[in-house]
């Protein structure tokens, strides 16, 4: 594949991938103890989902050759899980709650700091 098509293919399946993160976490998650803003959606986004993107996120990394992409993903996952747990208290009452939030939040944070990253250059 040529070399612009493919640095094309990686910037945009990066705004995708920051674009269907944002989605969910303010469709289907919720944000503090603002409810999501399609309650409905919260069912579709659960564990299933969360590791189907987490997959995505690695053959992405794979693909691309983003080594620091893997360390990305493991980092955010060591840290962010037991804030789940710390401060699950902050979330609404009609959001995701259990392994659906903190697979779902995580392979969307982890979407999020990939996707900015290589947006900027820094991956």
């Amino acid at each position: 594949m040529n070399d612009l098509v493919k640095e094309n293919l990686k910037r945009y399946l990066a705004i995708g991938m920051i674009i269907l993160a944002v989605f969910v976490i303010v469709c289907a998650m919720g944000i503090k103890w603002t409810p999501p803003l399609i309650p409905s959606l919260t069912p579709l986004f659960g564990v299933k989902f969360g590791i189907i993107f987490l997959l995505f996120l690695i053959g992405y990394c794979y693909y691309f050759d983003i080594k620091k992409g893997f360390w990305w993903i493991i980092g955010i996952w060591i840290v962010v899980t037991p804030a789940y747990f710390i401060g699950g208290f902050f979330r609404h009452p009609a959001s995701m709650h259990g392994v659906d939030w903190v697979v779902t939040g995580n392979s969307c944070l982890c979407a999020l700091a990939i996707g900015i990253n290589v947006l900027r250059g820094k991956l």
